[in-house]
């Protein structure tokens, strides 16, 4: 993991074993990514459940979760060695002294109210407060004299995996406000929305080129601009035709690689996309893949 922000610094290992043991360190830990979560949540577990109400229940498997700390070797055995674990959330000095219930309160009301979000023109979702590098990405993107809403009265945060022999921590600035009156759903601004949006399209991008690496050796040689031409280009090429579903767009860049990147502007291409979107069982993917292996054994020689 890189020190993608200016406002985090990289600690060593022995320095955040220290600082974890000191008063007010909480850990939002991620169900959806390790189910073995649940069976360390204190019960009852809705007083931990970042999700509440009907979506708390129905989404009680998946929900982050805000427990107690634990010793950072516990944490690596039984939490931290999957990627995307969650992250180390700790409350404001002023508030050490509350009891944990308090505490616990405190940082799940704020947590909360930054779950759910709106973007401009487009549908209330739930916004992965829970992940380190959206909260950071949301930070940086967001005015300063509104980075205190989001603070609320988390003084800092920390990221490690088990592997790691350092940890990331971010001490976030500005004042203190412990309960701000924001409300829910959060109306994200442009800017906050478009910096999600980067940092989504380019995490998918990245999977996106994991999948071609693994299955299409002519990419190994690839130099990083013509990675970073064909990501963006070809993705949104397939948008452009309706293919919107990260399967169907992988399957696309495929098509990209094996047929080259104007495959669509083919005879056989555009033969495929003339069709209903679904044929029977196949969808207009499926019917896209058909015309390419076709038209891939029609051009192979005949022994």
């Amino acid at each position: 993991m890189m020190n993608q922000w200016p406002n985090i610094a990289q600690i060593s290992r022995q320095e955040w074993q220290e600082r974890a043991k000191q008063k007010g360190w909480w850990l939002l830990v991620d169900s959806a990514i390790n189910s073995d979560v649940l069976n360390f949540i204190p019960v009852p577990q809705p007083q931990s459940r970042l999700y509440w109400d009907e979506m708390g229940e129905v989404h009680a498997s998946i929900s982050p979760y805000l427990i107690p700390m634990h010793s950072i070797d516990w944490l690596d055995e039984n939490i931290t060695h999957k990627s995307n674990w969650g992250m180390a959330i700790e409350i404001n000095e002023a508030f050490h002294g509350e009891t944990l219930d308090r505490q616990q309160e405190m940082l799940l009301s704020h947590l909360r109210t930054w779950s759910l979000a709106q973007a401009p023109e487009q549908e209330v979702a739930i916004l992965r407060i829970n992940d380190w590098s959206i909260f950071h990405v949301l930070w940086n993107a967001t005015a300063a004299e509104k980075q205190h809403e989001l603070k609320g009265p988390i003084q800092s945060l920390c990221y490690w995996e088990a592997k790691d022999e350092s940890a990331f921590m971010s001490r976030l600035t500005g004042d203190m406000n412990p309960e701000v009156l924001v409300k829910t759903p959060i109306q994200l601004t442009d800017e906050q929305y478009l910096g999600l949006s980067h940092w989504a399209d380019r995490h998918q991008h990245q999977k996106y080129r994991e999948h071609l690496q693994q299955h299409h050796q002519d990419t190994h040689k690839w130099s990083e601009d013509e990675w970073k031409t064909f990501l963006p280009q070809q993705t949104k090429q397939a948008r452009d035709y309706g293919f919107e579903q990260p399967n169907d767009v992988v399957r696309y860049l495929s098509l990209s690689v094996v047929m080259g990147k104007d495959f669509i502007e083919t005879s056989w291409a555009k033969e495929a996309l003339s069709k209903p979107r679904h044929l029977g069982q196949k969808s207009q993917m499926d019917q896209l893949f058909a015309q390419a292996l076709k038209q891939t054994n029609e051009e192979s020689p005949t022994s």
